[in-house]
């Protein structure tokens, strides 16, 4: 799965792709679950720092997950599980 997102780094607005994949948990086992962000693609920046124009000039930079800071991995991950509680909502809503 995927999602956008706009994210601040180094005092730049930049609009990213996150991929990730998600495992549920077994009830059976105790597994709670998983979610693993597998990419971050760089879409590009915003220069006035608006992004509420949406137009940002195209990077289009794959990011190295390795290089990532932990406080950055986790907000993509805080954004990540919001996608998928939106997904599941939305698959839910649409079978009523």
């Amino acid at each position: 799965m995927n999602f956008r997102a706009q994210i601040d780094a180094l005092g730049v607005l930049f609009e990213v792709e996150v991929d990730y994949e998600f495992s549920l948990p077994e009830d059976d086992t105790g597994w709670p679950g998983d979610l693993e962000i597998t990419e971050v693609w760089v879409l590009g920046y915003y220069p006035e720092y608006d992004g509420k124009r949406g137009e940002y000039v195209p990077l289009n930079i794959k990011s190295r997950l390795d290089c990532i800071s932990n406080p950055e991995y986790q907000y993509l991950e805080q954004l990540a599980e919001r996608n998928l509680n939106k997904q599941r909502k939305e698959a839910y809503e649409a079978r009523l």
